[in-house]
């Protein structure tokens, strides 16, 4: 148990180590958990099955009813809001800080170019896809 333990607390140290000071490390640790409810809840309701030498989808919750509030559990679409609002709250106050015309409002700085851009490929691709 003691083994586990050390092993446990050098591989914390060593995270403690190569994180930077101003990292919030809850905030890591609930979008850890978050993605962890994804994959594990996509786990619980879908599955891959071969009958007769072909793949086809199933769930497992057809067949282990039992096992239905286990996912609600799961659905951790409401940590990716939070901690996704805590962030964008600690980059605007942030942003604030600095004078940043984008974080006042009263002007298009960087982060209509970072948003823009992006958006603009996506039409473009899909407009092509389309014709």
């Amino acid at each position: 148990m003691h083994e586990l333990r050390d092993r446990w607390s050098a591989l914390a140290a060593g995270i403690d180590a190569v994180t930077p000071a101003g990292r919030d490390r809850t905030v890591d640790a609930l979008r850890a958990f978050a993605i962890l409810g994804v994959v594990l809840g996509h786990w619980l309701v879908t599955a891959l099955t071969a009958d007769d030498g072909a793949l086809s989808a199933g769930s497992p919750l057809a067949h282990m009813a039992w096992l239905a509030p286990v996912s609600w559990v799961f659905q951790t679409l409401a940590v990716f809001f939070l901690v996704g609002g805590h962030v964008a709250a600690r980059g605007y106050a942030t942003a604030r800080g600095r004078g940043s015309r984008t974080a006042s409002g009263s002007g298009s700085g960087w982060g209509g170019c970072s948003v823009r851009s992006p958006r603009c490929s996506s039409c473009g691709w899909w407009w092509r896809a389309a014709c």
